[in-house]
């Protein structure tokens, strides 16, 4: 398993945090069931679910009906 890690300004300010909070919650519980794919499966997580966009930056990626949330993120440390 990887560990997901938000990022956290000093402020305590949580960009990809406030933006789960912002979701709907049909689109939030199939956002939260991809991170937890992306959690499981780490690099493997291949598209619909997940898109390199440049090298060693990635796009988590969930539909539901016409709404789309992207997510950017990247393989820090070990399994981080």
């Amino acid at each position: 398993m990887y560990e997901i890690i938000f990022y956290d300004s000093g402020s305590g300010h949580c960009p990809v945090q406030e933006f789960l909070d912002s979701l709907p919650p049909k689109l939030l519980a199939k956002t939260l069931r991809t991170i937890d794919l992306l959690e499981a499966n780490g690099p493997f997580l291949r598209e619909p679910y997940s898109k390199s966009l440049d090298g060693e930056i990635f796009e988590l990626r969930t539909k539901q009906g016409s709404n789309i949330t992207r997510i950017i993120y990247f393989f820090f440390i070990g399994k981080k």
